[in-house]
């Protein structure tokens, strides 16, 4: 299948979308939760499930022929959007896709007067989307997932030294040239 064979992936509104159609992207964002993060999020996608039954929240999918690839969420608060998903197939994880979905959910945002888009988590399983987000204006802060079994007792923790402070000897010093002799401390190899 040549490049020009594939066809062009297009934005549409969530709601044209059967609950159904998303099921494998739901499948998938769970999986990866489990395995990456060991979070269960059932009962998130549950909930998803319902919200889309309804109708009830903005969102924005992005189909490939006849196949919706990808979705994405929003909330706007104000003049405040959130975005709070974006989730694409893996096999359809490339630059182009995610690029189509973003593109049409920013300007989704706009048209309701937003001045400023955050989001909180947005398809961490797929880093390549990061420079699409880029070319759109945003600014990654990368954040760190902690976790903690709640069900083990836990021995506290030493907090380690940022710095180490170890002296040097004449050994060290010798692989500078122009070290004092008076930094050899006398007595110490």
């Amino acid at each position: 299948m040549t490049d020009q064979s594939i066809p062009r992936p297009y934005s549409v509104d969530l709601s044209t979308v059967m609950p159904s159609e998303l099921e494998g992207l739901w499948q998938c964002e769970g999986q990866w939760w489990r395995e990456r993060l060991l979070w269960d999020i059932s009962d998130t996608l549950t909930a998803l499930r319902r919200v889309v039954e309804r109708r009830s929240m903005l969102r924005k999918a992005v189909r490939v022929g006849t196949q919706t690839v990808g979705y994405v969420s929003y909330m706007i608060a104000g003049r405040l959007g959130v975005l709070s998903s974006l989730v694409v197939s893996p096999e359809w994880s490339n630059l182009t896709v995610g690029k189509c979905l973003l593109k049409a959910t920013v300007d989704a945002m706009r048209q309701h007067g937003v001045a400023r888009i955050e989001s909180p988590c947005v398809s961490m399983h797929y880093p390549s989307l990061v420079s699409g987000f880029e070319r759109e204006g945003f600014q990654t802060y990368w954040r760190d997932f902690l976790r903690v079994d709640l069900h083990h007792e836990h021995l506290p923790m030493q907090p380690q030294p940022l710095i180490q402070m170890e002296p040097w000897w004449g050994p060290h010093l010798g692989a500078f040239p122009g070290a004092h002799p008076e930094a050899v401390a006398p007595g110490h190899p």
